[in-house]
């Protein structure tokens, strides 16, 4: 047997070993986004519980190449989505935190928290986490103002994340914040309508003045009044020798 029909033979064994070691590996991945797939189609239809079901079950197998093509992100994200869909505020928090501690720039998962926790009752919570959000979208926002014609999903996104924030920031009593928010939510979207609305309720709740306007309104009495008191309380002078008047016998 020739050197160079051995080496043959040993490559040809090689190739077929390494396909015996792999294909479970390959079937493993594939498993992985199929469950994923799958879970969207269901999301888009609706069906969050079976979403959920199936991102859990993507979760469970060799996700390594989703973690390294950083596609696993979307697995957190749209199962915390589909728990906030079923009201299940708690399981979505920890699912966007899990999310957090593998990417902490993805902006919807920022979102979901936010949301999270503003159903939860923690609004100053669900306020810092909205401005992660903003941030974070902001961000992308600035680096594909850079290269012309580009857009992205996430930046489309901005004026919902503001007008979230503007949701926490008006049930925590903070009208004029709120305002703020709720009017650059319409700077980027013009016309949307939950900022809209959400604008037209603020501006009825909040103070006619502004804080500062209002500081300014005090300051002004405060001063006039000292005046005022001063002018009255002083007693009157002779016009010619400025001495003070006696009084008239």
């Amino acid at each position: 047997m020739s050197m160079q029909f051995r080496q043959l033979i040993t490559f040809i064994f090689i190739c077929a070993a390494l396909c015996i070691v792999m294909q479970p590996v390959a079937a493993a991945i594939d498993n992985a986004t199929s469950y994923y797939n799958a879970a969207e189609y269901l999301l888009q239809n609706g069906e969050f519980q079976r979403a959920v079901n199936l991102f859990d079950k993507a979760l469970t197998e060799n996700t390594t190449m989703m973690e390294k093509s950083g596609t696993i992100i979307y697995i957190y994200s749209d199962k915390a989505g589909a728990l906030l869909q079923l009201e299940r505020y708690d399981e979505a928090l920890t699912t966007a935190d899990q999310g957090l501690a593998i990417d902490n720039t993805y902006p919807v998962l920022w979102n979901n928290k936010g949301y999270a926790l503003y159903k939860l009752g923690k609004s100053q919570d669900a306020v810092d986490a909205y401005d992660k959000a903003i941030q974070k979208a902001t961000s992308i926002k600035e680096s594909l103002n850079k290269s012309a014609g580009e857009t992205d999903s996430l930046v489309d996104s901005l004026p919902k994340y503001l007008t979230n924030k503007g949701d926490a920031l008006y049930d925590s009593g903070r009208y004029q914040e709120a305002i703020d928010t709720y009017t650059k939510a319409l700077t980027e979207a013009p016309g949307y309508t939950r900022a809209t609305e959400g604008l037209a309720r603020a501006q009825q709740k909040a103070p006619s003045l502004s804080p500062a306007m209002i500081i300014a309104v005090i300051a002004i009495v405060a001063v006039g009044g000292g005046a005022a008191y001063y002018v009255l309380k002083r007693k009157p002078t002779d016009d010619s020798t400025g001495k003070k008047k006696g009084k008239e016998k």
